[in-house]
């Protein structure tokens, strides 16, 4: 007898079966679930395709925050996959995340963009953002002591640490910025922007819409869209 799927499962399974807009009911559906949709989600994850693989994503921008869900994400990100909703997952995860981000800032296997991505995650996730700055400035430092012997990429790196040390408003980075904007690394050549930055309240970002609010905004527009679209087109002969 062949096992009962669980309801989790059985609701990933007409997600996939959905193609570009599912509704927003089943969407509903799976999140009401909580803790017990995010093994079902995360085994599902690594073998998707979109656009399913950005609806999983963004089930977890909503459900509760799992260590489990931290490994498989940032694995994503090192591998430099690239959809909108993964940072917004990460972040979500919380501390738990924020060793393994700088692991992937660390490395040199993506981009400077994917790994000032994953640092500025770190400081996004972590609960004492002064331990992240030591790490990224040490990682800066490490760069600016190699003065110009960095590839056009690093130097684009040393920009973004240095511009999101400066937004944090970390003024122990101070010295290793002036540093890169006196060396004009990432095209960084204005202290005084540096230092404006340092010296600026923090920023007080709005909190992007609850993704599912989000997404029911957009397939609304999306049908209305389509009813456009038909009505253009007048009626079918019969």
């Amino acid at each position: 007898m062949a096992r009962k799927k669980s309801p989790a499962v059985a609701l990933l399974s007409e997600l996939a079966d959905a193609g570009e807009w599912p509704e927003p009911d089943l969407l509903d559906r799976i999140v009401a679930l909580g803790d017990a949709a995010t093994p079902a989600v995360l085994a599902a994850l690594p073998s998707a395709q979109p656009p399913t693989r950005g609806y999983l994503l963004g089930l977890l921008t909503v459900l509760p925050p799992s260590g489990d869900a931290v490994a498989p994400l940032v694995a994503l990100l090192d591998a430099g996959v690239a959809e909108e909703l993964l940072p917004r997952a990460i972040a979500h995860q919380g501390a738990a995340a924020v060793e393994p981000l700088l692991a992937v800032a660390k490395s040199d296997r993506l981009d400077g963009f994917g790994r000032g991505l994953a640092a500025q995650l770190a400081l996004a996730c972590a609960a004492d953002v002064g331990e992240v700055c030591v790490e990224l400035r040490g990682l800066l430092k490490g760069f600016l002591d190699r003065g110009d012997a960095l590839t056009e990429d690093e130097r684009d790196l040393v920009c973004s640490l240095a511009l999101d040390l400066a937004q944090i408003g970390d003024r122990a980075a101070g010295p290793l910025l002036r540093r890169a904007a006196k060396l004009g690394h990432g095209g960084l050549t204005s202290l005084a922007e540096l230092t404006g930055l340092l010296d600026a309240p923090p920023p007080g970002d709005e909190p992007p819409l609850e993704w599912l609010a989000e997404y029911r905004e957009r397939f609304d527009e999306q049908g209305y869209e389509e009813f456009d679209k038909a009505e253009e087109a007048g009626p079918r002969n019969p």
